[in-house]
């Protein structure tokens, strides 16, 4: 990414390597930033592990009510404004899911990635795409 960091996605709902033992070994002696978006089901997740510890995890699931946000951990103070005015933008609508957008949000400002955003600025081709041996 031209932010510095690599991307590895994930076509498929929940992959074998977004699991916490996963991440535990992936994440030993680096860092790392994990997300999962489930658009069907208004899901999201977003974590920080550093040399194989969770810092931090994010996660939204509309099944448990449009505001339910779960956080566990210690996340950065960046968490504070983007729940506050997802929160506000939330407040008497029950037709768009804007809490949904807080784990994304909340990891972009740091990868400077986001699932649905545009690549339009990318010299070359950006992905490769990797298959399983």
């Amino acid at each position: 990414m031209p932010t510095g960091w690599y991307l590895l996605w994930f076509d498929e709902a929940s992959p074998a390597a977004l699991k916490p033992e996963s991440l535990r070994s992936i994440s030993s002696g680096t860092e790392l930033f994990a997300c999962q978006v489930e658009e069907h089901s208004m899901c999201s997740t977003a974590a920080h592990w550093v040399d194989g510890g969770e810092r931090w995890f994010v996660a939204h699931d509309s099944e448990d009510g449009l505001t339910s946000l779960e956080v566990i951990g210690s996340p950065p103070a960046a968490l504070e404004p983007i729940r506050a005015k997802q929160m506000a933008l939330q407040q008497g609508v029950t037709d768009v899911d804007y809490v949904f957008d807080v784990p994304l949000a909340l990891a972009e400002t740091f990868v400077g990635f986001r699932h649905d955003g545009a690549f339009d600025d990318a010299d070359g081709e950006m992905f490769t795409v990797l298959a399983p041996r």
